[in-house]
């Protein structure tokens, strides 16, 4: 609703617009009557020569009056309107100059055709054109003009006029009364027309009126929205000067706006070269960047910002939206926090649970009756099962924060088959379910070993599980068009409807989510799957029919040495002894020299030396290996050194970093089995003390809960190295790698406790 202002604001807009609007109207008019008088003057002179180009007196002729009176008369009377136009167009005297000339110059064609009366309708037709003006008044003038005109000639020259030699009064009288009786017509018609273009100027007017409040309107939500927003959203011109800022930009960085406008902001991005920024958003996908920005007081804060290039009348200028995610760094510092804490304070009991369990399910505690070893080994499943759900929660955070890391090497694509299919092999005796590989081709692959088995076990672990017993599940290996290894689980289970399978490589997503469901599972491990293959630049998918079992694949770009034809063979159940050892690395000592040596002094310490005789083991053997355990875990190290001794190994603790330190120098163990979250002094800190004594060359295994990245494991090395998550690591697995490291041939019988000189 307008107010009284509003509306007088509306009026004199509309008064504008319509005096702008006719004096566009009168201009163009004045062109138009210019341009008629010049062909009128013209055709009066054709005419003029035309019917009287000369006059005889006797034998002499001479150029007739009237050729002359039209090309001079005729001239001089287009002068004055010609420079009226010219100077004054669109002004009132104009009009009435352009009205008069173009009476007169009707009268001069009437004249030169003697008064015809067909020459007396130019008369009504220019009043017609007249009325273009829209201005009643100028009608007036040139009906003046005629009535004059018609009146002298008429009473003192008639012919020039009527076309007779004498005329009564009358016919001056009866020619005005009919310009009179256009003038009717035309003169309401001009007022109407005004009228018109009045309204039409005033609901323009109101148009405009009602933009401008929207625009007002919109404006004013704009400015609220921008100065309401959370996130500081600021304009900068080419050269980085702020053009315009929101309260929150400036609150961000504790100036005011009066303060930062104008000013160059590069101030803001601290060593950052600004100009850089902004013409890098040219060509860069407008992604948010992760910075550091300067506030006026404080330390440097982290913020994302998103600029966009915006190209406007002909100006380019920058938008950038800044976002200050301090509190979500901190938020995403205790969630690392927490997960470190689960990853330690969850994993390290449930694998010492685990070790617990295994140890007397494998009897070397001693013997337990049926009922209790089933009891146990129920135990040591579900504690299994557990341990798989953390792993598989703690992956799932490393791929959506981005932060997994995949250490790429060559490797072939047999040795990856046979570690999976062994790896598996107990899963698929107890299920009662063959395994069958055929690798048509085998390759050397760039990719994470450790990944791809941990992709290849959670499909041939779903396969196995979805088979009944006394099926076969297949693992094929094919060579693309499309220069791929794909790689095929194919069961014969129960298969998928299609409306199932597009739960299928989701988080949490079990086909059946039901607590009477007959398979377990968390619904992790083919979104996991799914990231890791993507990771490697791989694709996955399936196919799959209720009731006829289902193919579960993925293709990897491989870089290829040789392709080598294979033959389908069946899973070696006897290989699953010898599964593979996850998560584990052997680095390689710092000083091949020395350490050579070295490792031949062990080996011959450690190693029996063979006899032809019968002699026992124990007549043969002149010392135990010595293992150092630098565990803060109570139970964890009692598990572990438990373990040890079952291969009749000697233990040394310690419970923290210091006197880990003080137990190596002074015992100079074999072998030091390290966890890394230790008091006093870390795994880390524990690694360097140890690099510069002279137990730098000792035997290391790193046995933490921690996933170290590649980085990680490089600072974790002394002498042979390996590491191992307790998570996923079995005992058998921990032990296989303690002889590998101590050089013990797992082949030969084991060291007895009791061996003289120990």
């Amino acid at each position: 609703m307008y107010s009284a202002s509003d509306n007088l604001v509306t009026e004199r807009r509309a008064e504008y617009l319509f005096e702008e609007d006719r004096s566009d109207l009168f201009k163009r008019v004045d062109k138009l009557f210019l341009v008629l008088l010049y062909f009128e003057w013209a055709l009066a002179t054709v005419i003029a020569f035309a019917l009287s180009p000369q006059t005889w007196e006797g034998p002499q002729a001479s150029v007739h009056f009237h050729v002359v009176e039209a090309f001079l008369f005729g001239g001089a009377l287009i002068s004055l309107p010609t420079i009226a136009v010219i100077q004054s167009s669109g002004k009132t005297l104009t009009r009435h100059i352009l009205a008069i000339a173009q009476m007169v110059m009707c009268g001069l064609l009437i004249q030169f055709t003697d008064g015809r009366i067909e020459s007396h309708f130019s008369i009504f037709g220019s009043l017609a054109f007249l009325a273009f003006y829209r201005d009643w008044k100028v009608l007036i003038t040139a009906s003046l003009v005629v009535a004059l005109d018609h009146f002298f000639r008429g009473a003192f020259w008639p012919q020039s006029v009527f076309g007779e030699i004498t005329t009564t009064p009358w016919r001056t009288v009866e020619h005005t009364a009919w310009v009179i009786f256009e003038d009717l017509f035309l003169i309401p018609a001009c007022l109407q027309n005004v009228q018109e273009m009045r309204s039409i100027a005033y609901r323009q007017a109101l148009l405009e009126a009602a933009n401008i409040s929207i625009q007002r309107d919109n404006e004013a939500k704009m400015h609220a929205l921008v100065d309401g927003a959370v996130d500081g959203i600021v304009t900068l011109d080419e050269e980085g000067m702020i053009e315009s800022l929101n309260k929150a930009f400036a609150r961000m960085f504790g100036y005011s706006e009066k303060e930062l406008l104008g000013k160059d902001a590069a101030f803001l991005f601290d060593s950052l070269d600004l100009k850089t920024l902004l013409e890098s958003s040219r060509t860069v996908s407008n992604s948010p960047l992760e910075i550091f920005m300067k506030p006026r007081a404080g330390s440097l804060i982290p913020v994302e910002i998103s600029i966009s290039e915006v190209h406007l009348n002909e100006q380019t200028f920058y938008t950038a939206i800044i976002r200050d995610i301090s509190e979500r760094k901190e938020v995403e510092l205790r969630v690392s926090e927490f997960y470190s804490v689960v990853s330690h304070e969850l994993r390290t009991p449930l694998t010492s649970i685990r070790g617990a369990l295994g140890l007397v399910e494998g009897g070397i505690v001693g013997d337990v009756s049926p009922e209790v070893l089933e009891l146990i080994t129920i135990a040591r499943s579900c504690s299994d099962r557990l341990i798989r759900l953390i792993n598989d929660i703690l992956d799932l955070r490393k791929i959506e924060a981005g932060k997994i890391q995949l250490r790429l090497a060559p490797v072939r694509l047999s040795e990856i088959v046979e570690k999976t299919v062994a790896g598996i092999d107990g899963y698929s005796i107890e299920k009662n379910v063959s395994v069958v590989t055929a690798v048509d081709f085998d390759a050397n692959l760039d990719v994470d070993a450790d990944r791809i088995i941990q992709v290849l076990t959670n499909l041939l672990s779903n396969a196995i599980k979805f088979s009944d017993p006394g099926q076969t599940v297949e693992l094929k290996v094919v060579h693309t068009e499309s220069e791929c290894i794909r790689v095929s689980v194919i069961d014969h289970g129960i298969g998928m409807d299609e409306s199932e399978q597009p739960k299928l490589f989701t988080k949490f997503q079990q086909l059946d989510s039901s607590d009477s469901r007959k398979s377990e599972g968390t619904g992790l491990g083919l979104a996991i799957s799914k990231a890791l293959v993507e990771n490697h630049g791989g694709t996955i998918g399936f196919n799959s029919k209720k009731g006829a079992g289902s193919e579960f694949w993925f293709e990897l770009p491989m870089a290829l040495s040789q392709l080598v034809p294979r033959q389908a063979t069946k899973a070696d159940p006897d290989t699953a002894s010898d599964a593979n050892i996850r998560n584990s690395q052997i680095l390689p000592i710092t000083d091949s020299k020395s350490n050579g040596e070295e490792n031949k002094k062990r080996k011959r310490k450690k190693r029996a030396p063979k006899s032809s005789s019968s002699k026992s083991r124990a007549e043969s053997v002149k010392c135990r290996p010595s293992v150092l355990i630098i565990e803060d875990d109570d139970d964890t190290r009692k598990i572990v050194g438990a373990q040890l001794r079952s291969i009749d190994l000697e233990c040394i603790e310690a419970n923290n970093g210091a006197v880990g330190v003080e137990m190596a120098q002074s015992f100079m163990p074999d072998l030091i089995v390290l966890d890394l979250g230790l008091p006093q002094f870390d795994g880390f800190e524990l690694v360097s003390m140890l690099r510069s004594e002279k137990v730098g060359n000792t035997a290391l295994l790193v046995y933490t809960g921690r996933d170290l990245t590649y980085d990680e494991r490089s600072m974790l090395s002394l002498g042979t190295t390996k590491h191992l998550t307790k998570s996923t690591c079995s005992m058998n697995e921990f032990l296989t790698s303690v002889k590998e490291l101590l050089l013990i041939d797992s082949s030969q019988p084991e060291i007895k406790a009791n061996a003289p000189g120990c």
